[in-house]
């Protein structure tokens, strides 16, 4: 099927669940206990086994991440459940969750259930009307992102700042003291962002508008000058290294973001990292995947993977049996990668993407300086 028309049949239908327990044998659990959540989830799990078989049957058609591959149809975090169902399984949709609410004593509530159409949805009004939810249209907010809304708007930015803003009303900065002050940007507005940094690489004009804010608010003595005893650079400095310990909000935002390169890497496997190397492909020896180049791809993880040459700069690999490490670009032996301690011998290598199992010659267990030899140019050698 086209791509611009399968898109169009489908929606986003996010599900708000409340507890309407019916056990017999069992007092019914209090607000705040323990073992609620937990109950919770043994019941989702038991939807999510109906949608996996509503799907196999052929009562659910989900998306597909490239064409022929994984199809997603439903996905689910505490009590938030998304189904990507064609305009023509609304039917079976609606039906599905009748059942669910009878089999599990769980109601659902459909007044909180919105139902977003993907492009051009025809009859949408109708198709809402006939599982009693509402509708809406992206952009919209779903656990606290913005999702459809365009990777480069400034629009998330502004609302986080009016969220900085909004803090310093409740604060009268003329009352506290400067280690008051101080304790509150770290534990307060510091950890504000960490949220959206985490998925997002924050333009530069929000962060420095988020820092200015919190000099302002540091320095801030209640007269219309505001004297910036210290210089910010030095103010987020770590304590240890003689600074007021304030988190550079740039240097955040990269940790973060290169914390998905890392999960990437570390070797388990999820959802989502089965996605991304279903659509764009492992790069070569499986540490990270292939470059977004194409105009459709995901901007998150373009942001993401733009940041792969500095994460991998700065790791150093522990050897194993070499296979997967480069002999030339990887950190595993010295301070730096050999390309760069020998860089005239890297330029005239011939094999860029040698591995170190290649150059080691496991059964004699010296190195291969005859493959190595080969590697190199005749000019090089001369």
């Amino acid at each position: 099927m086209d791509r611009s028309c399968y898109f169009s049949c489908e929606f986003f239908s996010a599900y708000k669940w409340f507890f309407k327990w019916t056990l017999q044998k069992f007092e019914r659990p209090e607000t705040g206990d323990p073992l609620s959540p937990f109950l919770f989830l043994l019941i989702a799990e038991s939807l999510n086994l109906i949608l996996v078989k509503a799907e196999q049957v052929g009562w659910l058609n989900g998306f597909e991440i490239i064409p022929g591959g994984s199809k997603i149809t439903h996905l689910q975090f505490a009590d938030d459940t998304l189904v990507f169902p064609k305009h023509e399984s609304i039917d079976h949709l609606r039906n599905i969750l009748i059942w669910f609410e009878i089999i599990s004593g769980l109601k659902v509530n459909f007044h909180k259930t919105s139902l977003m159409p993907v492009g051009e949805v025809p009859n949408l009004v109708s198709l809402a009307g006939s599982t009693g939810c509402n509708t809406h249209n992206l952009p919209t907010t779903y656990l606290g992102l913005p999702l459809g809304e365009p990777y480069r708007s400034n629009i998330k930015w502004n609302k986080l700042i009016e969220r900085f803003e909004a803090w310093l009303p409740a604060w009268i900065s003329k009352s506290l003291s400067r280690g008051c002050k101080l304790t509150l940007l770290i534990s307060v507005l510091s950890a504000l962002p960490i949220y959206f940094f985490s998925n997002f690489v924050a333009p530069m004009y929000a962060i420095k508008k988020m820092e200015q804010i919190m000099r302002n608010f540091l320095w801030d003595d209640g007269d219309d000058k505001k004297y910036h005893l210290v210089a910010w650079d030095q103010v987020e400095t770590p304590k240890k290294l003689g600074g007021l310990g304030i988190k550079n909000l740039h240097l955040m935002n990269v940790a973060l973001i290169m914390k998905w390169l890392w999960k990437f890497s570390d070797g388990n496997i999820s959802l989502w990292k089965q996605l991304i190397e279903e659509k764009y492909g492992l790069a070569p020896l499986g540490w990270n995947s292939n470059p977004p180049k194409k105009v459709y791809g995901c901007s998150i993880w373009r942001g993401i993977h733009s940041f792969s040459n500095l994460f991998y700069s700065n790791c150093k690999f522990q050897l194993g049996n070499g296979d997967i490490i480069s002999f030339w670009k990887d950190n595993w032996v010295g301070q730096a990668p050999l390309a760069q301690i020998f860089p005239a011998a890297f330029n005239a290598s011939e094999t860029k993407s040698l591995t170190v199992a290649q150059a080691f010659d496991s059964s004699s267990q010296h190195w291969n300086l005859a493959l190595l030899a080969e590697c190199m140019t005749t000019s090089f050698l001369i």
